[in-house]
């Protein structure tokens, strides 16, 4: 049998991206920030009218101070106060769960732009970890959009396994067995205020009850809320999201948070680099922003701040210890996170280069080159399109190598005309030259960039071959 590795053990740096409210705007205008989020919470039937939510509405970040003051029993309120902020700290989660509900399926009506195909192609292939405080599923749903390929497992990543089956999907509720299917190697999403699609039963803190609904939204092909169908698959349950207040002590009770927290901790530690995309890493989390101190103290780690307004970013930043030689501010204009995934899926493309510049060339005689695309399809099981590499264009003036393909090897008869026609990895790295990046030319006259590559050996039935990873999907 055939078995499939990265073509490098170590596909990038040790890195982290942390996403929070302003990734989730740059994906779909729809989307609120946090402060405009809880506006729209405090606007809701059950919450307009009550004295206790300021006047002016929030602004600067003030939402979620304000939060963390009605989260928590306060000791200079009597018990009836503090009892009526208990009850409108609920009624507040429940519009922010509403109002967020409805903003989501308005940002899946539409395809989600090209550039998030991208990072996730890039966090697939180089197994990055990503930290969210987003509870919306933009990321879970642009995996499930996305058709992200793996060689060996014979099936497409899912949500799932980006989640790391944390919590477990309502269909293993009340089995015995649970089904598991193993999992694909591919990043690691952690969500640590939880997600709209979570569910647990009132007052559980153990986790026991804590499951997520399936992901049933595509981008483009979003699904209305279905109450029933909730009742149906997790009874009693209600939306579990953490809220952005400052101890959440309570849900941090829960086992399946705190696995969470030790995963993503874990992560921080690890990272060279540590990406703020979109977050605006808000005073009032003190619990996150000790974490991020205790992982970066002591340790030359760059940090990238991707926001429009980084200023407050950097000083909270300086304020933890950094050093301000190792703040990077990727760009201060409202097209920030496109720019920062630009660049860093470029910085994917080059470093595949420099892997290509590595390898013996007297190895690759007889390996061939295909592109399996991430396309969408029916279903996660569906074999991926498999193209043969049958042309190796001269280098571009940009440092541009450029493929083409033949036509999809996955059906019938389509690998035998195809796989003496290949190109091999000999003849790549004989026309790298100085190219700075290796692009394939897509079906409607696009170039996508290489970001890495899959070793499959050979076996009685297949020749080796060489996988190349395109960042994004082949088609729009």
């Amino acid at each position: 049998m055939s078995t499939m590795e990265p073509m490098t053990q170590a596909a990038g740096p040790n890195e982290v991206l942390v996403l929070g409210a302003g990734f989730s705007r740059a994906v779909s205008e729809h989307l609120p920030l946090t402060d405009e989020l809880g506006q729209l919470a405090a606007e809701t039937a059950e919450v307009a009218g009550t004295t206790r939510v300021p006047r002016r509405g929030f602004h600067d970040g003030n939402f979620e101070t304000w939060l963390s003051r009605i989260a928590e029993d306060q000791p200079h309120l009597g018990e009836t106060e503090n009892r009526e902020n208990a009850a409108l700290f609920s009624k507040m989660r429940e519009a922010i769960v509403l109002n967020l509900r409805v903003r989501q399926t308005m940002a899946f009506g539409t395809d989600a732009p090209s550039w998030l195909y991208e990072l996730l192609s890039v966090l697939h292939y180089r197994r990055t970890p990503v930290v969210s405080f987003d509870y919306d599923t933009i990321v879970e749903v642009g995996v499930a959009s996305h058709h992200l390929w793996h060689g060996g497992v014979g099936r497409a990543v899912t949500p799932e396994d980006v989640l790391n089956d944390l919590p477990p999907p309502a269909h293993r509720v009340g089995t015995y067995d649970g089904g598991i299917v193993p999992l694909v190697p591919t990043f690691r999403l952690y969500k640590l205020h939880g997600s709209l699609d979570w569910y647990a039963a009132p007052d559980d803190w153990t986790g026991a009850t804590l499951n997520r609904a399936p992901t049933a939204d595509r981008f483009g092909e979003p699904h209305a809320y279905d109450e029933e169908k909730r009742k149906r698959e997790l009874p009693g349950r209600e939306p579990f999201i953490v809220p952005p207040s400052a101890t959440k002590l309570a849900f941090y009770r829960n086992t399946i948070v705190r696995e969470l927290w030790q995963g993503a901790a874990k992560a921080l530690r690890a990272a060279e680099r540590i990406a703020l995309v979109g977050y605006s890493l808000p005073s009032a989390d003190l619990v996150f922003s000790g974490l991020l101190e205790e992982a970066i103290r002591g340790r030359e780690v760059t940090v990238e701040v991707v926001n429009p307004k980084p200023d407050q970013v950097v000083k909270n930043l300086e304020l933890m210890g950094v050093d301000s030689g190792q703040i990077t501010i990727v760009d201060d204009d409202p097209d920030c996170v496109p720019s920062f995934v630009r660049g860093y899926r470029d910085r994917a493309a080059e470093a595949f280069v420099a892997d290509l510049r590595a390898v013996d060339s007297s190895r690759g005689d007889d390996t061939r080159l295909t592109m399996p695309w991430g396309d969408p399809l029916p279903s996660a099981s569906a074999a991926a399109p498999v193209r043969a590499i049958v042309s190796i264009d001269t280098l571009r003036p940009d440092g541009s190598l450029v493929l083409s393909t033949g036509p999809d090897m996955t059906r019938p008869g389509g690998q035998a005309a195809q796989v003496f026609a290949s190109k091999t990895l000999s003849d790549l790295l004989a026309s790298l030259g100085n190219a700075h990046r290796v692009v394939v030319r897509t079906l409607d006259g696009r170039d996508v960039p290489v970001v890495g590559a899959w070793q499959e050996s050979a076996d009685e039935h297949h020749w080796p071959t060489l996988a190349l990873v395109p960042a994004g999907r082949s088609s729009r």
